[in-house]
């Protein structure tokens, strides 16, 4: 005889807590509006607000705590809330909270009243999130509210110096524009059901679209993008460029002609490609403005080289895509190079830090060495290895920087030849890399007989003047303290959302038997970031710069949305809403510190 067991359903000793939690978070919600709304002049309502500010997210950790256990929600938001909750109170007491408190609680409110929205979203959605992205998207907030109200967090920080007064929008339509164009292009390209052509055509013409469109919201036209190379320090590049006629002579007597000072000084700390360039342009300048001669004033050929570099530099600086969706193509795969040359599109370096060679020229010389040098490896061919060490060679040739090149082209190199899973990886590893040895090594020889160029000299001599000119000291305190401030400052560049996307990747090298998943066909994919986070570790730790990583370490921001589009692809491979995610976060990113902070 069957016995049927009636079951109690256990007690709900959390049902209180929730309802008293809920009663709180819309109270909380409640107060964030009249704080946003209300004046934060009395002293009362600051007071007020400072102990809302600080006990609600100590509210939120209790209901972590006590309820809810299997839901990673509640507890992901209260430590969110309880970090900026300690960071208001440490302002409080290092800062005059008349300003700096108001503006924190402010930020407060913002992301209390976005971590509420996400919270009170369908269970659905609640179940196909998880911790990491729920930190993502907390994470991007805070950077958007910190853009958003200009609290001055990071300008208490020792060489920050990118917050500047706030641009209003002159075109308030504008924007709208730009990110549907934005949306239309990215629905194209990540549908994979146009050809690859049109897909990169798209999204070179978004790039540059994008690069003039958030030039144009200040309302001063194209003005506003030819500050770059008319009132930048770099500007210099192009004013001695109209000075020098004899591009042989330049390049052949470049070391003399900087010890007179006819260089002026920004070209002290950099190879000759740089100034080659401008008087390229300069030339092409010359070409396409008949009625400005080699024999008109300075001024006039000055404005002619600012109109064509204004015209054509935003568009060259995107022909990094094509190199890009190819390396990306070869390692990860079509579906992620298309996220990557999507991602790239919306990095706020990359939109921002226009009319730049650092823009133009490095990311384009950078990651074409690393496409011919993946295609050497892959295939074992001595041609493209030639050609890579060719390329890698004319980017050292443009700036010192890119000697990185080298050791990432060895690390990748190596994770290629494992992952092909061929017999004989050692042997194929070294021929290619003797390829690329002996191409960068007969264009050292061409430019020695040829131009009399001296590559470790140059490179002697920039590292001394740079060393001067920012008053550089190798003790390990201020090393460590920039290099910290070079990674802060490329993560808030590239954009949190892609930052943190990168930054999962490096997880792999944190657990055991990394070294044995590595030998593997998915080589690639386990080492590509902790390989990149060496390299972004050791030019922090080695480049000796005090901030302004954001356009010194552009041409890292490629291999940055490799990165982040591995963990698209990868972990969230069946959750295509977290690429739009993403790539709207950066979208707001870049509007946000085009009109609250902006370059220069």
């Amino acid at each position: 005889m069957a016995v049927t067991v009636h079951s109690t359903p256990p007690k709900d000793q959390f049902g209180m807590v929730d309802r008293c939690f809920r009663f709180a978070f819309w109270a909380a919600v409640i107060w964030a509006c009249y704080g946003v709304l209300h004046s934060f002049s009395t002293e009362w309502v600051w007071r007020l607000d400072f102990i809302t500010a600080s006990g609600v997210p100590l509210a939120f950790l209790a209901y972590a705590t006590l309820g809810s256990r299997s839901n990673p929600i509640p507890r992901v938001w209260a430590a969110g809330f309880l970090i900026l909750a300690v960071l208001t109170m440490v302002l409080s007491m290092r800062f005059d909270p008349s300003p700096t408190l108001q503006h924190a609680h402010a930020l407060m409110h913002c992301v209390l009243v976005i971590a509420g929205l996400l919270w009170l979203l369908p269970d659905r959605f609640a179940g196909d999130t998880d911790a990491f992205l729920l930190v993502l998207v907390l994470l991007s907030c805070v950077h958007l509210a910190i853009l958003f109200f200009l609290p001055p967090i990071f300008n208490t920080l020792q060489h920050w110096f990118w917050i500047h007064p706030p641009k209003p929008i002159a075109h308030i339509g504008l924007p709208f524009a730009m990110a549907g164009v934005s949306l239309l292009v990215a629905f194209l390209v990540l549908q994979q059901r146009i050809p690859v052509v049109v897909s990169l055509l798209l999204l070179v013409g978004l790039g540059t679209g994008l690069q003039y469109g958030f030039a144009l919201l200040e309302g001063r036209g194209l003005t506003a993008l030819e500050d770059r190379i008319t009132l930048s320090g770099h500007a210099e590049f192009a004013t001695i460029a109209v000075q020098q006629g004899d591009i042989p002579r330049v390049l052949v007597h470049y070391e003399e002609l900087l010890e007179s000072g006819e260089l002026g000084q920004f070209a002290k700390s950099k190879p000759p490609g740089v100034l080659l360039f401008y008087m390229l342009t300069d030339r092409v300048a010359g070409w396409l403005s008949p009625e400005v001669g080699l024999d008109d004033p300075e001024e006039a050929r000055l404005q002619a080289l600012r109109r064509i570099a204004t015209y054509t530099w935003p568009l060259f600086s995107l022909l990094v895509l094509i190199p890009l969706f190819l390396l990306a193509r070869l390692l990860l795969g079509e579906n992620a190079a298309r996220v990557t040359c999507l991602l790239y599109t919306v990095v706020p370096s990359a939109n921002l830090i226009t009319l730049h060679t650092d823009q133009v020229l490095f990311p384009l010389f950078f990651v074409g060495s690393l496409y011919l040098s993946s295609v050497a490896f892959s295939r074992n061919r001595w041609i493209p290895g030639l050609l890579a060490g060719a390329c890698s060679y004319l980017a050292i040739y443009l700036s010192f920087a890119l000697i990185l090149t080298a050791p990432f082209m060895i690390g990748l190199g190596y994770l290629i030849c494992i992952r092909d899973e061929r017999p004989g990886v050692l042997s194929r590893f070294s021929k290619s890399l003797l390829a690329i040895g002996l191409g960068a090594l007969a264009l050292d020889v061409l430019f020695r007989v040829f131009l009399g160029y001296d590559a470790p000299l140059r490179n002697q001599n920039a590292l001394a003047h740079h060393a001067q000119w920012k008053q550089w000291t190798s003790a390990l305190k201020p090393t460590l303290y920039f290099a910290a401030l070079a990674l802060t400052e490329f993560s808030v560049w590239v954009g949190v959302p892609v930052a943190l996307l990168a930054g999962y990747q490096v997880r792999p090298l944190l657990r055991p038997g990394f070294w044995s998943r590595v030998h593997s066909s998915r080589a690639v994919l386990i080492g590509f970031g902790p390989v990149l986070f060496s390299l972004i570790t050791i030019l922090a730790l080695l480049g000796k710069t005090k901030g302004e990583v954001a356009r010194l370490w552009l041409f890292l921001m490629p291999l940055a949305c490799m990165a982040a589009s591995i963990t698209l692809t990868e972990r969230y491979a069946s959750r295509r809403w977290a690429t739009w995610l993403v790539f709207a976060l950066q979208w707001i990113t870049v509007l946000l510190i085009k009109t609250r902070q902006d370059f220069w």
